[in-house]
Parts: structure tokens; C-alpha cells; sequence
């Protein structure tokens, strides 16, 4: 019989990590959800607040935040909502 271990989303888990979620315990409802990728940064929606999170290595410009999870950086930064629509903190 083959051990079945599940898939780590590391983005995910990181990210729920810095906004201080107990991921062992937490629902996946209680999670941020991804809401999409595109050039190796993912969007994930948690409450009312939108981030954005991609590999350390990968990040050009200004991020609010860099958290170790998995032996890995993720770079994190919270989007701006405004009337115009979403922006991205530090650019």
C-alpha cells in the first residue's frame, strides 16, 4: 500500500502563515483562496483583502513582506482596492 501525502499549496500556506492562521487547524474555508496566477506571482483573496505571493527569487520591485515557510522565501504584498480598481502596494 502506497503512502498518500497530500499536495502542500507552499503559496498558500505561507501566506495564511503571515496573516497568523493555525494552518493544522483551520478549515479550507478559513484559507486564503486563490483567485489566480500569471508570471509565477498567484492572487489569493482572504476576507476583503487581496495579496499577492511568488518564490522570493522571483520578485522584482518593492513587496511588503518576505515569509520563510517550507525552507523556502515567499514574497508577499497586499493589493490596494481603491475605486479604479485593484493596484499592487509598492510600485
Amino acid at each position: 500500500m502506497a503512502l498518500e501525502i497530500p499536495a502542500i499549496n507552499n503559496e498558500q500556506c505561507a501566506l495564511a502563515q503571515h496573516l497568523g492562521i493555525e494552518i493544522g487547524t483551520a478549515n479550507a474555508s478559513e484559507l486564503p483562496q486563490l483567485m489566480g496566477e500569471s508570471n509565477r506571482i498567484k492572487t489569493f483573496k482572504y476576507k476583503s483583502r487581496s495579496f499577492d505571493i511568488c518564490h522570493a527569487s522571483k520578485t522584482t520591485g518593492a513587496w511588503d513582506a518576505v515569509h520563510e515557510f517550507n525552507s523556502n522565501l515567499w514574497a508577499i504584498r497586499e493589493l490596494l482596492v481603491s475605486r479604479r480598481g485593484v493596484g499592487r502596494s509598492g510600485i
